[in-house]
């Protein structure tokens, strides 16, 4: 190919790696766009093939060597709390009707109705206040409201000694076994 095609060859691949990276916004796929952009301007000029892919490839390098520290600044700083659906993380909400591991049940939360599951292998009673531990696409992670609500969700399913279902009434704040404990046969 001569060089006229160049020139656009790398104004096209700039352009989609540059609509690649909006549409991303991972700040990977940038330093190769202005690698590309950079052996379109070499070619625009008339410059050989070989230092068209030679300066593609060192600009890409260093593009990335210097966007890597921002990349990791963003990244690092995550998710702003607040901000979408994220704002319900520790936000209280009522059980709409019994909601489970399986993410079946209802929650209300500010006026919303959302899919809710537990954290764990609790089921709460419909009308129980709860506490949405965090956000999983369309479904809140929630915990019965307590005072010890953050001892409880801070103890992982593997904590949990027994496999039978536990249930937590509305009325009462405590945990009930539905299987009968060797006392109480």
């Amino acid at each position: 190919m001569d060089s006229i095609s160049w020139q656009w060859i790398w104004l096209a691949l700039g352009i989609a790696l540059l609509i690649t990276e909006v549409a991303t916004t991972a700040l990977v796929v940038l330093p190769l766009a202005i690698g590309a952009f950079a052996a379109a301007t070499i070619a625009f000029f008339g410059g050989p093939v070989d230092l068209q892919f030679v300066s593609a490839a060192v600009v890409s390098v260093l593009s990335f060597a210097a966007i890597r520290p921002l990349a990791a600044r963003v990244n690092k700083a995550g998710q702003v709390e607040g901000i979408g659906a994220h704002r319900l993380t520790n936000a209280r909400g009522v059980a709409l009707s019994d909601i489970d591991r399986s993410g079946t049940g209802m929650v209300q939360i500010a006026g919303e109705q959302w899919h809710g599951a537990t954290v764990d292998d609790v089921v709460i009673a419909e009308g129980t206040d709860v506490r949405i531990i965090r956000v999983e696409g369309s479904k809140v992670m929630v915990a019965p409201f307590s005072k010890s609500t953050d001892e409880r969700t801070a103890a992982s399913s593997d904590e949990i000694t027994s496999d039978a279902p536990k249930r937590i009434d509305s009325d009462i704040d405590t945990t009930i076994n539905e299987e009968p404990t060797e006392e109480q046969q």
